[in-house]
């Protein structure tokens, strides 16, 4: 009972601020919807803005050295930048944090760590280790400096399924996402995955992980509904608008269906935060965002 309770924290709070409203969040704010915004890319300006945009949760990507990291299109903070956010934000604070699978690569690219999985897996893992050291140290930084949930980002398949079987990806992650887990309950927050791609194939896998849901997955390769009872219920899913909702001013009928769908079967749940699977990027988003918030909650 104890990891249902860590998990409820959470989404109590965010039922508290929500009474009959949708909870709302994004597990990333561009730099270029903050300049959109007028607002310079600080952790007060993301709090700002979520605030903004009537969202009840704030993410902010969290890594031990940002000018590392490629230029995504969002910021990337230290570990100590989240004791301002603790002081700034009145909402929930996630850290997003790359996985030791992502982080693999984000150094050397993809079709090298498939490359190296299929012909040296012996480096792979040891490289692989390396990288999980790194993420559960950056983990603990975070859960030291009090924030409200951990979303792991690990892009494990593609629009067809799995990059490699997914019984290698089980063997090779396991042991880094048992040690996450352990270390998210143990300070009553929950852990969230982000993934591309259809997860339909890793399903049974997230659950032995004992994931605490999942953050900016698509609805259009997942059904979401599924997902959720597959799952074991209680799991916080925050995802339903896609990103070809974001690219017009007019979104598709055949999309806004589905988002009316997603929500009119899991908002009753209590465990559904509406946001994007892409993240907010572009500076046109700024107000499709807001409207594509009012449809769904107009139902």
């Amino acid at each position: 009972m104890k990891e249902l309770d860590n998990h409820f924290k959470l989404q109590q709070v965010l039922t508290t601020r929500c009474t009959g409203a949708l909870p709302k969040g994004e597990v990333w704010l561009g730099s270029r919807l903050l300049e959109r915004a007028g607002l310079k890319d600080t952790v007060e300006n993301h709090i700002l803005l979520a605030q903004r945009l009537g969202q009840d949760v704030v993410c902010l990507s969290i890594c031990d050295v940002p000018a590392n990291k490629p230029d995504l299109g969002y910021r990337y903070f230290a570990p100590g930048d989240l004791a301002d956010a603790a002081v700034a934000s009145d909402i929930p604070v996630l850290a997003v944090i790359d996985g030791p699978f992502q982080e693999m690569v984000n150094k050397v690219g993809m079709m090298q760590v498939l490359t190296d999985w299929i012909r040296n897996p012996q480096t792979l893992y040891c490289v692989y280790e390396a990288e999980k050291k790194g993420a559960l140290d950056t983990i603990g930084q975070c859960l030291d400096l009090g924030v409200d949930g951990i979303v792991l980002a690990d892009d494990f398949s593609t629009e067809r399924g799995p990059l490699v079987n997914p019984a290698d990806i089980d063997n090779m992650c396991r042991d880094f996402y048992a040690h996450a887990v352990v270390a998210a309950h143990g300070a009553g927050v929950p852990l969230l995955l982000h993934c591309c791609g259809n997860l339909s194939q890793l399903v049974e896998i997230f659950k032995a992980w004992r994931l605490d849901g999942f953050a900016a997955i698509q609805s259009n390769l997942n059904n979401l509904t599924d997902l959720y009872e597959k799952m074991g219920a209680n799991v916080m899913i925050m995802a339903g608008i896609e990103s070809v909702m974001l690219d017009t001013d007019q979104p598709p009928q055949q999309s806004l269906k589905s988002l009316g769908q997603v929500v009119a079967s899991l908002a009753s749940t209590g465990n559904f935060v509406l946001g994007s699977s892409c993240g907010l990027y572009d500076g046109d988003f700024l107000d499709r965002i807001q409207r594509l918030y009012e449809i769904a909650q107009e139902g």
